[in-house]
Protein backbone atom coordinates (compact mmCIF):
# COMPACT_ATOMS: atom_id res chain seq x y z
CA UNK A 1 0.00 0.00 0.00
CA UNK A 2 1.22 3.38 -0.70
CA UNK A 3 -0.28 7.08 -0.25
CA UNK A 4 1.03 10.66 -1.30
CA UNK A 5 -0.70 13.72 -1.58
CA UNK A 6 0.76 17.25 -2.94
CA UNK A 7 0.22 20.65 -2.92
CA UNK A 8 1.75 23.55 -4.73
CA UNK A 9 0.78 27.19 -4.10
CA UNK A 10 1.95 30.56 -5.47
CA UNK A 11 1.80 34.16 -5.12
CA UNK A 12 2.03 37.34 -7.52
CA UNK A 13 3.12 40.75 -7.14
CA UNK A 14 0.59 42.73 -5.34
CA UNK A 15 0.38 46.54 -3.94
CA UNK A 16 -0.91 48.45 -1.03
CA UNK A 17 -2.90 51.34 -2.29
CA UNK A 18 -0.78 53.39 0.47
CA UNK A 19 1.63 52.91 2.93
CA UNK A 20 1.62 53.15 6.64
CA UNK A 21 4.04 54.14 8.93
CA UNK A 22 4.53 53.12 12.05
CA UNK A 23 3.33 54.40 15.02
CA UNK A 24 0.91 56.14 13.22
CA UNK A 25 -2.08 54.59 11.14
CA UNK A 26 -2.38 57.15 8.17
CA UNK A 27 -1.07 57.29 5.20
CA UNK A 28 2.60 58.43 4.33
CA UNK A 29 1.58 61.54 2.69
CA UNK A 30 -2.42 62.62 3.37
CA UNK A 31 -2.42 64.79 0.30
CA UNK A 32 -1.43 61.86 -2.02
CA UNK A 33 -2.84 58.03 -1.07
CA UNK A 34 -1.22 56.41 -3.83
CA UNK A 35 2.18 57.67 -2.76
CA UNK A 36 4.63 55.26 -2.71
CA UNK A 37 4.00 52.02 -3.97
CA UNK A 38 5.21 49.27 -1.64
CA UNK A 39 4.52 45.44 -1.39
CA UNK A 40 2.24 43.97 1.42
CA UNK A 41 3.84 42.40 4.09
CA UNK A 42 2.60 38.65 3.53
CA UNK A 43 3.68 38.80 -0.37
CA UNK A 44 5.52 35.45 -1.65
CA UNK A 45 6.84 35.16 -5.11
CA UNK A 46 6.39 31.80 -4.64
CA UNK A 47 5.54 28.69 -2.67
CA UNK A 48 5.24 24.78 -2.86
CA UNK A 49 5.13 22.27 -0.68
CA UNK A 50 5.04 18.46 -1.18
CA UNK A 51 4.39 15.58 1.24
CA UNK A 52 4.54 11.70 0.63
CA UNK A 53 3.58 8.36 2.55
CA UNK A 54 5.05 5.60 1.10
CA UNK A 55 4.91 1.44 2.55
CA UNK A 56 7.83 -0.42 1.26
CA UNK A 57 6.90 -3.60 -0.04
CA UNK A 58 8.50 -6.18 1.03
CA UNK A 59 7.52 -8.83 3.75
CA UNK A 60 4.43 -10.48 4.89
CA UNK A 61 1.51 -9.94 2.25
CA UNK A 62 4.26 -8.99 -0.38
CA UNK A 63 6.23 -11.22 -3.52
CA UNK A 64 9.54 -10.34 -1.71
CA UNK A 65 11.25 -11.47 1.17
CA UNK A 66 7.43 -12.41 2.77
CA UNK A 67 8.57 -15.27 5.48
CA UNK A 68 11.00 -16.24 7.76
CA UNK A 69 13.81 -13.97 9.47
CA UNK A 70 13.80 -11.57 6.24
CA UNK A 71 9.77 -11.11 6.49
CA UNK A 72 10.11 -10.35 10.34
CA UNK A 73 13.01 -7.43 9.78
CA UNK A 74 11.67 -5.66 7.31
CA UNK A 75 7.71 -6.07 7.17
CA UNK A 76 5.47 -2.73 7.95
CA UNK A 77 8.33 -0.34 7.44
CA UNK A 78 6.78 3.49 5.85
CA UNK A 79 8.88 6.35 5.05
CA UNK A 80 7.52 9.77 3.97
CA UNK A 81 8.55 13.47 3.89
CA UNK A 82 7.55 16.83 3.56
CA UNK A 83 9.48 18.90 1.13
CA UNK A 84 9.00 22.59 1.25
CA UNK A 85 10.12 25.82 -0.39
CA UNK A 86 9.25 29.76 -0.55
CA UNK A 87 10.43 32.57 -1.21
CA UNK A 88 10.77 34.95 1.43
CA UNK A 89 8.68 37.85 2.59
CA UNK A 90 9.16 41.60 2.14
CA UNK A 91 9.94 43.35 5.12
CA UNK A 92 9.87 47.05 6.08
CA UNK A 93 13.23 49.23 6.79
CA UNK A 94 14.19 52.44 8.58
CA UNK A 95 17.06 54.76 7.55
CA UNK A 96 18.96 56.64 10.18
CA UNK A 97 18.41 60.33 9.15
CA UNK A 98 15.18 62.03 9.61
CA UNK A 99 15.02 65.31 7.40
CA UNK A 100 11.19 65.52 7.39
CA UNK A 101 10.62 67.24 10.14
CA UNK A 102 7.24 65.78 10.94
CA UNK A 103 7.29 65.10 14.49
CA UNK A 104 8.58 62.00 15.08
CA UNK A 105 8.28 58.16 13.90
CA UNK A 106 10.83 56.42 11.32
CA UNK A 107 11.41 57.64 7.80
CA UNK A 108 12.32 55.34 5.04
CA UNK A 109 14.19 57.92 2.89
CA UNK A 110 14.55 58.64 -1.03
CA UNK A 111 14.71 55.77 -3.28
CA UNK A 112 17.85 55.20 -5.36
CA UNK A 113 18.10 51.94 -6.93
CA UNK A 114 16.34 48.34 -6.10
CA UNK A 115 17.88 46.55 -2.85
CA UNK A 116 17.97 43.33 -4.34
CA UNK A 117 21.89 41.83 -5.31
CA UNK A 118 22.76 39.24 -7.73
CA UNK A 119 23.48 36.22 -5.87
CA UNK A 120 26.71 36.20 -6.81
CA UNK A 121 27.10 39.00 -4.50
CA UNK A 122 24.80 38.29 -1.47
CA UNK A 123 26.23 36.79 1.72
CA UNK A 124 24.47 37.04 5.05
CA UNK A 125 27.60 39.84 5.82
CA UNK A 126 25.66 41.98 2.94
CA UNK A 127 22.20 40.56 2.37
CA UNK A 128 21.04 44.07 0.14
CA UNK A 129 22.34 46.88 -1.04
CA UNK A 130 22.41 49.04 1.93
CA UNK A 131 22.59 52.48 -0.43
CA UNK A 132 19.40 51.44 -1.95
CA UNK A 133 17.82 54.47 -0.27
CA UNK A 134 19.08 58.18 1.00
CA UNK A 135 17.90 60.91 3.13
CA UNK A 136 15.23 62.60 1.67
CA UNK A 137 16.20 66.94 1.63
CA UNK A 138 15.36 69.00 4.48
CA UNK A 139 11.39 69.57 4.71
CA UNK A 140 10.37 67.23 2.14
CA UNK A 141 8.93 63.66 2.74
CA UNK A 142 10.88 60.91 1.48
CA UNK A 143 9.59 58.71 -1.60
CA UNK A 144 10.54 55.29 -0.69
CA UNK A 145 8.00 52.84 -0.02
CA UNK A 146 7.46 49.92 2.36
CA UNK A 147 8.66 46.33 2.12
CA UNK A 148 11.38 46.65 -0.45
CA UNK A 149 13.73 44.72 0.96
CA UNK A 150 12.83 40.74 0.85
CA UNK A 151 13.98 38.26 3.42
CA UNK A 152 15.88 34.82 2.48
CA UNK A 153 13.69 31.92 1.18
CA UNK A 154 13.38 28.94 3.22
CA UNK A 155 14.35 25.58 1.87
CA UNK A 156 13.40 22.50 4.09
CA UNK A 157 12.53 18.41 3.96
CA UNK A 158 11.22 16.54 6.91
CA UNK A 159 11.73 12.82 7.30
CA UNK A 160 10.10 9.88 8.85
CA UNK A 161 10.71 6.03 8.99
CA UNK A 162 7.68 4.22 10.31
CA UNK A 163 7.30 0.61 11.47
CA UNK A 164 3.66 -0.51 13.10
CA UNK A 165 4.53 -3.97 15.22
CA UNK A 166 1.38 -6.51 15.95
CA UNK A 167 0.63 -7.28 19.33
CA UNK A 168 -1.00 -10.40 19.94
CA UNK A 169 -4.43 -9.04 21.27
CA UNK A 170 -6.63 -7.77 18.17
CA UNK A 171 -6.31 -3.88 17.31
CA UNK A 172 -3.31 -3.70 19.53
CA UNK A 173 0.02 -2.39 17.76
CA UNK A 174 3.19 -0.33 18.58
CA UNK A 175 4.19 2.19 16.17
CA UNK A 176 7.90 2.80 16.09
CA UNK A 177 9.08 6.26 14.40
CA UNK A 178 12.21 7.95 13.13
CA UNK A 179 11.73 11.53 12.65
CA UNK A 180 13.95 14.07 11.35
CA UNK A 181 13.27 18.00 10.98
CA UNK A 182 15.39 19.15 8.53
CA UNK A 183 16.77 16.10 7.67
CA UNK A 184 19.48 17.83 4.75
CA UNK A 185 20.36 20.24 7.41
CA UNK A 186 20.31 23.29 5.18
CA UNK A 187 20.16 26.29 6.48
CA UNK A 188 18.01 28.83 6.59
CA UNK A 189 18.88 32.49 7.64
CA UNK A 190 16.43 35.02 9.71
CA UNK A 191 15.70 38.63 8.07
CA UNK A 192 18.59 40.68 7.70
CA UNK A 193 18.93 44.36 10.05
CA UNK A 194 17.18 46.92 7.70
CA UNK A 195 18.32 50.02 9.69
CA UNK A 196 20.22 52.06 7.00
CA UNK A 197 22.82 53.83 8.12
CA UNK A 198 23.72 51.53 10.79
CA UNK A 199 26.77 49.60 10.90
CA UNK A 200 24.99 46.38 11.15
CA UNK A 201 22.62 47.40 8.24
CA UNK A 202 22.32 44.16 5.58
CA UNK A 203 23.68 41.80 8.37
CA UNK A 204 22.02 38.48 9.12
CA UNK A 205 23.18 37.33 12.40
CA UNK A 206 20.20 34.17 13.09
CA UNK A 207 18.79 31.40 11.82
CA UNK A 208 16.30 28.61 12.37
CA UNK A 209 16.39 25.29 13.80
CA UNK A 210 19.42 23.16 12.47
CA UNK A 211 18.90 19.10 11.76
CA UNK A 212 16.62 17.51 14.67
CA UNK A 213 15.96 14.39 15.31
CA UNK A 214 13.81 12.20 17.18
CA UNK A 215 12.55 8.46 17.80
CA UNK A 216 9.14 7.84 19.23
CA UNK A 217 7.24 4.57 20.41
CA UNK A 218 3.50 4.94 20.50
CA UNK A 219 0.75 2.42 21.59
CA UNK A 220 -2.11 2.09 19.53
CA UNK A 221 -5.65 0.34 20.44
Amino acid sequence: MEAASCGLSSTFFSLCPWCLRPPRIVPQDVRNLAFPPCATASRLRSSAAVSSVYEIPLGKGHNYMSSGVASAIFSGWQVGGIFAKYTGLPIPHTINVNNENLGGGSVRGDFVRSPDLPSSERSIDRWFDTGFVVPSKPGVISNAGRNLVRAPGRVNFDFMMARNFKMPWERHEIQFRFESFNFTNTPNFGSPNTAVGTPAAGRITQASDPRRIQLALKYVF
